[in-house]
């Protein structure tokens, strides 16, 4: 199933804007795809660091600093108890030269696509429903409750460009 995921990201990737991975904060090493770093190399990256209130927060530091060096913009939440401005400010800062330059030609809203991937029960689901407000993906307490792509349509306000 890693070929075929492989796959499809590498047949969408060209019109994302955003590439969000969720990995589990407690194994993060271990709940990383390591074909995504190439497939996703020169777009912005945010690296999710889920279920950190289940880790060992001296150790979720020093991760958030192993992949920060690595080129990611990382933040650590619980998607169950989400604040979703955590998850807008990290679009906001990996996609401030784009709303520099929207701004520069009078773009004032633009829709960002963001490509949410991580392995099976990292809590990609459950990140969806959080941020919707609303269940909308289906989640439960084993792999493949949801399989395949999905879209889904967000809406927040967009600090950097309000500021510019």
């Amino acid at each position: 199933h890693m070929t075929k995921a492989r796959r499809m990201i590498e047949a969408v990737i060209g019109d994302i804007d955003v590439v969000a991975e969720l990995v589990d904060a407690r194994i993060p090493l271990a709940s990383k795809n390591p074909d995504i770093e190439r497939i996703i190399a020169n777009k912005p990256k945010i690296l999710i660091l889920n279920k950190a209130d289940l880790a060992n927060p001296a150790d979720t530091k020093r991760w958030a600093a192993y992949y920060k060096n690595k080129g990611y913009h990382v933040i650590s939440l619980n998607s169950l108890r989400l604040d979703t401005k955590t998850f807008y400010n990290a679009i906001d800062v990996v996609t401030k030269e784009k709303a520099q330059r929207d701004a520069k030609r009078g773009i004032k809203n633009r829709m960002i696509k963001i490509m949410l991937l991580g392995i099976p029960n990292v809590g990609k689901s459950t990140l969806i429903n959080s941020l919707s407000g609303e269940k909308r993906a289906k989640t439960g307490d084993r792999p493949g409750v949801t399989r395949g792509k999905q879209s889904y349509a967000l809406r927040y306000a967009r600090y950097t460009l309000a500021q510019a």
